[in-house]
């Protein structure tokens, strides 16, 4: 039996850099998984929650194995919390910036 696959389930093309740094070249293999499904309003369980759904729904597809290989799929996810608040991806440049200059100063 030969290494197992490595499966990124994200997208991001930062962490498929870091990880090709890394010296592992991964399958890139985006999820399905609707995000909108997990609410939370711990941060820490949110996205340990995103990524794992992430994992599961890639490993669930095999479509994308070669050879029979066993696959090792990593799901990843970020989030933003402040004060107790999670704040989603920002509509726009915009968005981005006024949460940026309203967070500025705050740790």
């Amino acid at each position: 039996m030969g290494l197992p696959q490595f499966v990124l389930a994200s997208a991001s093309p930062a962490r498929r850099r870091l990880l090709q740094s890394s010296g592992i070249d991964p399958i890139v293999r985006p999820s399905a998984f609707d995000e909108d499904q997990i609410q939370s309003a711990d941060p820490d369980v949110l996205v340990r929650t995103l990524a794992l759904r992430k994992a599961e729904v890639v490993a669930a597809d095999t479509s994308w194995q070669t050879a029979h290989l066993p696959a090792l799929v990593l799901g990843c996810d970020s989030v933003l919390a402040l004060n107790g608040e999670i704040y989603g991806k920002p509509a726009d440049a915009a968005d981005a910036i006024a949460r940026w200059q309203a967070m500025r100063g705050q740790v």
